[in-house]
């Protein structure tokens, strides 16, 4: 349990990193360009909890961590740690998705706008 901070750490970090990706609009048009590679992948780029797993996992495997000790084979001690983690990941990531909520009604409420001010326009000009 002496690295019980560290678990904590880097499924902060891992939800962070899937959440910046699939949710914001910092990498809107990168989810758009990876997303006309497969479906699958589009799937996975969309979704946090789907990413979470290769992100997570991939720290793992370059964070010098100890992983807990459950078994002798340490291929079941590293899938026991990365379930534990990924577990912590889903509890941040929804505290961030209910942090991100009213940037989300926001930016939903000014897109509403905008496509009304354009259907003006449009209106206007034929006009």
């Amino acid at each position: 349990m002496d690295y019980l901070f560290y678990y904590l750490f880097g499924s902060m970090v891992a939800a962070s990193i899937t959440f910046t990706i699939c949710v914001t609009s910092v990498f809107k048009s990168f989810r758009e360009l990876v997303s006309r590679i497969h479906p699958k992948i589009e799937e996975l780029i969309h979704c946090p909890w789907c990413l979470g797993f290769w992100v997570l996992l991939t720290l793992l495997c370059m964070w010098d961590i100890k992983p807990l000790y459950v078994h002798e084979h340490n291929s079941i001690n590293l899938l026991f740690t990365l379930f534990m983690m990924y577990t912590m990941m889903g509890v941040f990531h929804y505290v961030l998705l209910r942090a991100y909520k009213p940037v989300m009604e926001h930016m939903a409420a000014r897109a509403k706008v905008k496509r009304f001010r354009a259907k003006q326009n449009e209106k206007e000009s034929r006009s």
